[in-house]
């Protein structure tokens, strides 16, 4: 069994005393008439989900690649100044979306609580008027945040429960109402843990009214479960979830793809994608001394679910979601800071990612079909998409095995094959040649750190290389 990765890492530190208290929230227009509104959710804000429920797509309509990076301890383990250079940086290599919670277990560096004696019902102004600023900046960026607002292991020990909730809900969701944010309930729990699954279906109505009046279309939510768990498993059919989450969990050579195939498959249709895979530089199973994932790993579990039919990806540095100073310490399983830890391969394999899926047209479907043969497991998986119109395919190769392709399932009469190396950003052209029936392609390189990317396209469109 895996423990919570916030259970297992995080340093203990003592809560202040604060003093200073978000005032008048606990008062619900509808119920008192004192005829308050809620801000309304900008259309420029608001991200939707796609006709086919595959995607995510912007209010004018055009695709949202959602790339994120984990960032739990944003709010309490960064000044401005230090929250500045970390988003700069992310935005820079192209991330769209910043993960953080509300960590109500910690305070801020300049020692506030995010609520006033423990007590969610007066949360501290405070300490979210720098919750304010970072969403802000990262707005500013370009960025959406994925706001977790509640603390995990208050969720799970009943300081968070079904009958607060809802207030603290409409506080957090009516303050960030005009704020590009994804909300993310749960956070490491499961759904029928803690409070229960009624805790989080009130939650998700208390963010609902505060930030849209109760219009569920005008607010974007999800459920982050624990280890090895979807948000299916219990909301699936609920109509504030719109996009299923799953947690593949911190681990070598996770099959993530059968996790994402059975989302995908279910109805309604959903988005889907993992919230959480395996962190770069972690110890395997969060265990000191286990073999630590690498850009490799990371890049596996990335490609495997983006082509089993998620919509984006998320991205994790065990160095950065906590925000390191002190590494080696026993507790944090750090290895650097995490400054240092910003300009790592996994980070600019993200890039590298994001470059090759955006130089194709945005309708990828989940196709293995097109994979005669052995579709291997997790560490030399062969995983494909294409798209929906038959105009191009990718198919990952884990550890750079040759794959037989049938060809039947791509349009024109020509394809045009090259590899795209996702370490390098490169592509390695192979040849045009008639579309007929099965053929085999062997990869540059092959072995362990040797993943590859066939892209076949049809050669009467036109693409270029990636």
């Amino acid at each position: 069994m895996f423990e919570s990765l916030e259970n297992r890492t995080l340093l203990s530190v003592a809560a202040p005393v604060v003093t200073h208290a978000v005032h008048g929230w606990r008062r619900d227009p509808a119920a008192t008439g004192a005829g308050l509104t809620a801000p309304t959710t900008t259309a420029s804000n608001l991200l939707r989900v796609s006709a086919n429920g595959r995607s995510l797509i912007q209010s004018d309509g055009s695709p949202f690649f959602y790339m994120a990076d984990t960032a739990w301890q944003l709010f309490n383990k960064t000044t401005r100044k230090q929250a500045d250079l970390y988003l700069e940086t992310r935005a820079a290599q192209g991330f769209t979306v910043i993960q953080a919670e509300v960590n109500a277990r910690f305070p801020d560096l300049a020692g506030n609580s995010a609520f006033v004696g423990n007590d969610p019902a007066r949360p501290n102004e405070a300490y979210f008027k720098n919750v304010d600023y970072m969403i802000r900046k990262a707005n500013a960026l370009g960025m959406y945040v994925a706001l977790v607002p509640v603390d995990s292991q208050w969720s799970a020990n009943g300081i968070f429960n079904k009958e607060n909730v809802y207030q603290y809900g409409k506080f957090i969701g009516r303050r960030y109402a005009s704020a590009k944010i994804i909300w993310v309930l749960g956070g490491d729990v499961p759904g029928n843990g803690g409070g229960g699954v009624d805790m989080w279906r009130n939650m998700a109505a208390g963010i609902t009214r505060g930030a849209a009046n109760r219009d569920e279309s005008k607010v974007l939510m999800t459920y982050h479960p624990y280890y090895a768990q979807s948000s299916s498993q219990w909301f699936q059919k609920d109509s504030w979830l719109d996009f299923n989450a799953i947690q593949s969990g911190q681990a070598l050579n996770r099959d993530n793809y059968n996790m994402i195939g059975a989302d995908y498959g279910r109805s309604p249709a959903r988005p889907v994608m993992d919230i959480e895979p395996g962190y770069e530089d972690i110890p395997s199973g969060i265990k000191s001394g286990n073999q630590r994932l690498t850009d490799y790993d990371v890049r596996k579990a990335e490609y495997a679910a983006l082509f089993a039919g998620a919509f984006g990806v998320t991205y994790g540095n065990n160095n950065v979601w906590q925000f390191v100073t002190s590494p080696g310490n026993q507790r944090n399983l750090a290895t650097m800071t995490w400054q240092a830890a910003l300009g790592s391969m996994g980070a600019t394999s993200m890039t590298y990612l994001k470059r090759l899926m955006l130089s194709r047209p945005q309708n990828r479907v989940p196709d293995q079909s097109l994979i005669v043969g052995s579709q291997m497991g997790a560490a030399d998986r062969l995983q494909a998409t294409r798209g929906a119109d038959g105009s191009y395919a990718f198919i990952y190769s884990a550890s750079g095995k040759a794959v037989t392709v049938n060809l039947s399932k791509l349009s024109g009469t020509q394809i045009t094959a090259r590899w795209y190396n996702p370490r390098a950003a490169k592509s390695v052209y192979v040849g045009v040649f008639a579309k007929s029936g099965t053929r085999t392609f062997k990869a540059p390189s092959s072995g362990v750190n040797n993943d590859w990317v066939l892209v076949l396209d049809d050669a009467s469109k036109g693409y270029g290389k990636p």
